[in-house]
């Protein structure tokens, strides 16, 4: 530190913690005089100076000591935080890996990781390349022209370069990818709640987002640092300035900012832009799903082929109808073998989890459109939208498994908070309709992957009124949409089983399985 030249009337000096002086604001000798010590970490900064001097003088050392106590105010403020846990909105951060809360001091150390300078420079030159590509391509669309919602602008060739790039991105990098899952979760309405109904981010946001930034933190940290790595901080800060809190904002633009990568990128302002363009890109991506055939209001005869039975009670006329029939049609064709299918099923989960029943309008939530709906129709659309999360999710872990893709993500606890959500599911209302079957589908194949026992006994009340006394009579029911017998079947047996729901003899009449013969049979 250094006080103003000419004056001799105080002096700065800077010891490290070993004593040893390391700068000098003034070579006068040091007067007997009151003297101020501050202290910021291991290093001490004497400001001496003559109370008999000048008022400007004085001026000047007050200044000089607001300043070096700066460092020693924060570090006390944050030290304070830490002990109380974080603000309101911070707990977003918590990753619900059990069903036990996580601590606030955790919470806290997992945002402090982000603020590691020696973590975030772990990046190599394929980092600051491969972002260098994106920005420049960004940067200069934003300069002629700002990101329109419109049709007018959806032919721009920047801007499907630049959604052909986030798309091969996100798809192709599992860090990435987590991210983009929350992100692609924001408006998502799992229930088809009012949003009155809500007052807070639901709990299913809420571990996407601690799970994208522990993705994140792997990555910088690990020796194999991912070249995506800068992409991936720099959508997390601009999500938070755009939907989340100040603090979290803050935390992670000091990640940004810590990054080695030239002062060509991407400003404050144009980091939520890039938020703003990847939720642009999951919109276009459905409205692409719902092309329809060149007769009119119907799918194209390609997907109709694939789309299992089941799903065929619905009319076409609604483009988010047919977006999301298209992605369950995709979902249908699983095939593990070639490892190309893990890039497909995260793509088929990003527009999954995005899709909404005005996504053709905004990607934002239109609930007055929504009105417009018919309300058995837009309900059981919700109730494939939601067994697709689930369905997805599984078979993805299960392909990355078998081509060794690692996934560090809480698959099981997400899973069982999307179910406890699923509770909310408005079935009743498709009972008796053409629509009763989707509901059972979609309750039963929820709780088989993630079991919720608060929901056995409606369930038990479900199978029961629609008059389904073996589990044979059920696979039937399930097989008529998205179901892979070796993924799915032992879970719902189990289920069924664990309801209670078959009579004592039902396990030897199945015909779906093999039993030996009763002994009470033997005559």
């Amino acid at each position: 530190m250094q006080g103003r030249k000419g004056q001799d009337s105080f002096r700065v000096t800077k010891t490290s913690a070993s004593g040893a002086t390391t700068a000098a604001a003034s070579k006068a000798k040091k007067p007997a005089a009151s003297e101020q010590q501050q202290h910021v970490g291991g290093t001490t900064t004497w400001i001496d100076f003559n109370t008999l001097s000048s008022e400007e003088s004085r001026k000047d050392v007050r200044a000089q000591a607001a300043r070096a106590s700066a460092a020693a105010r924060r570090a006390t403020l944050a030290k304070k935080q830490a002990r109380k846990g974080p603000q309101p909105g911070s707990l977003i951060f918590a990753l619900p890996t059990t069903t036990t809360p996580t601590k606030p001091a955790v919470v806290a150390h997992a945002v402090r990781k982000l603020q590691d300078k020696k973590a975030l420079s772990n990046l190599s030159a394929a980092d600051q390349s491969y972002f260098h590509k994106l920005v420049d391509i960004v940067t200069q669309t934003l300069q002629r022209r700002p990101l329109s919602i419109d049709s007018s602008g959806e032919t721009s060739l920047a801007h499907s370069s630049i959604r052909s790039m986030l798309w091969d991105a996100m798809t192709s990098s599992t860090t990435l990818f987590q991210v983009a899952v929350f992100m692609a979760g924001t408006h998502s309405n799992t229930c088809g709640l009012p949003r009155s109904a809500f007052a807070h981010m639901g709990p299913g946001l809420i571990a996407l987002r601690g799970a994208s930034i522990d993705a994140i933190q792997a990555r910088i940290t690990g020796a194999d640092a991912e070249s995506i790595a800068p992409v991936a901080i720099a959508l997390l800060a601009g999500w938070e300035r755009r939907y989340g809190d100040p603090v979290s904002y803050e935390v992670h633009m000091k990640a940004w900012k810590t990054l080695a990568i030239s002062g060509k990128s991407l400003e404050e302002q144009n980091v939520a832009t890039l938020t703003d363009l990847t939720l642009e890109m999951y919109r276009l991506g459905l409205d692409e799903q719902s092309t329809t055939a060149p007769s009119g209001h119907t799918m194209p005869a390609g997907v109709m082929a694939s789309l299992p039975q089941g799903f065929h009670v619905f009319p076409m006329k609604r483009a988010e109808t047919r977006s999301l029939l298209a992605l369950s049609a995709q979902l249908a064709q699983h095939d593990p073998t070639p490892k190309s299918e893990v890039t497909r099923l995260r793509r088929i989960a990003l527009e999954n989890m995005a899709w909404s029943p005005t996504h053709t309008h905004s990607y934002e939530p239109r609930p007055d459109l929504e009105d417009q709906y018919d309300s058995l129709e837009l309900n059981a659309l919700y109730h494939i939208r939601a067994v697709h999360i689930s369905v997805c999710g599984v078979i993805l872990q299960s392909t990355m498994d078998m081509h060794n893709v690692t996934w560090s993500f809480d698959l099981k606890g997400g899973l069982y908070i999307h179910t406890q959500s699923c509770q909310h599911l408005r079935t009743d209302a498709l009972i008796g309709t053409i629509y009763q079957d989707i509901g059972l589908w979609s309750r039963f194949v929820l709780c088989s992957l993630a079991r919720d026992p608060v929901q056995d006994v409606f369930l038990t009340s479900l199978l029961k009124r629609l008059d389904v006394r073996t589990f044979a009579q059920l696979r039937v029911i399930l097989e008529r949409f998205v179901y892979f017998d070796a993924v799915l079947s032992d879970g719902c047996r189990a289920l069924w089983d664990v309801l209670g729901m078959a009579p004592e003899w039902e396990a030897y009449t199945d015909l779906l399985r093999s039993y030996p013969t009763p002994m009470r049979e033997v005559t």
